[in-house]
């Protein structure tokens, strides 16, 4: 099996697989009952600013992704089509194809990979769990993926290095909503294990963005002080850093104009926000005397 990106002479072998894959679809299928020729295709992917990647079984289509932005502010890409014809079913066409559907998102920096699909999606759904996605509480089945997001973080890349997240990613394929929360937050969980080592990495699903990196020698979290804030009201942003081995070294840098502030009102240290130096813990403050 080979994937390569859809061409124009491939038309007619692709109208050819949606057909045959009709029946596998619910309602009226992909085709509304309408078969399609190689003309209709050709004209559908003109007219469709999508990325087709297809899956090759010496001769025919065995299935087919398709890769697109929806929003260049957020950086959001959306996966509108995934297929693999009935024929090949059960040979990991489905998941190599969304593989290649979240190693493109990451390649061109989206922050999100987004999909649809419906409640009863048995097959489906646990896969795209394994792969990243979540289903995103009180909608019809709306899957979000911040594999993206995390994978371009320093840290996150430093830590997995040479290490594979796929086939790693701890996670329940049940087919439900992913409701979980932390310190009052609503987080999507995304935890690696490798032997004895592991990476959580939570992202705060109101804000999109990562609220907590932890291993076995640190962790980091940004949070505010409330999650609710009123109007023009007042609040508090904090990092919590901290560390389990001792001999690991914690650095501190700040860096940028204004990061947080984006209604300009500039914080009291903001000038001074271009330093490092060396993070140390705390004395106890009830330390037993003679030690």
């Amino acid at each position: 099996m080979e994937i390569k990106k859809y061409q124009q002479e491939d038309a007619q072998k692709m109208a050819a697989h949606i057909n045959g894959s009709d029946l596998a679809w619910p309602g009226s299928g992909l085709t509304h009952g309408v078969p399609f020729t190689a003309e209709f295709v050709k004209n559908w992917m003109e007219e469709v600013d999508w990325e087709i990647f297809l899956a090759w079984d010496q001769d025919d289509i065995a299935g087919f992704s398709s890769l697109t932005c929806i929003d260049g502010k957020k950086k959001t890409a959306y996966i509108p089509l995934l297929n693999v014809h009935p024929d090949f079913h059960g040979r990991g066409i489905g998941r190599s194809l969304l593989f290649k559907c979240v190693q493109r998102a990451i390649e061109e920096k989206y922050h999100r990979l987004d999909l649809h699909t419906w409640p009863s999606n048995r097959k489906a759904i646990p896969l795209y769990k394994k792969m990243g996605f979540f289903w995103n509480p009180e909608t019809s089945v709306h899957m979000v993926n911040y594999l993206p997001l995390i994978l371009q973080n320093p840290l996150v890349r430093e830590y997995i290095d040479s290490r594979e997240w796929y086939g790693f990613l701890q996670r329940s394929f049940n087919l439900s909503e992913d409701e979980e929360t932390w310190e009052g937050i609503e987080v999507f969980n995304y935890r690696w294990t490798w032997d004895d080592e592991y990476l959580l990495v939570r992202v705060d699903r109101k804000s999109e963005k990562i609220a907590n990196i932890e291993t076995p020698d640190f962790s980091i979290s940004l949070f505010l002080e409330r999650q609710i804030n009123p109007l023009n009201q007042e609040n508090s942003l904090f990092w919590k850093i901290s560390k389990d081995r001792e001999e690991t070294p914690v650095f501190i840098s700040f860096s940028g104009d204004d990061p947080f502030w984006p209604s300009g009102k500039m914080p009291i240290r903001a000038k001074e926000w271009k330093e490092e130096e060396e993070f140390k813990p705390a004395p106890e403050r009830h330390a037993r005397r003679g030690k």
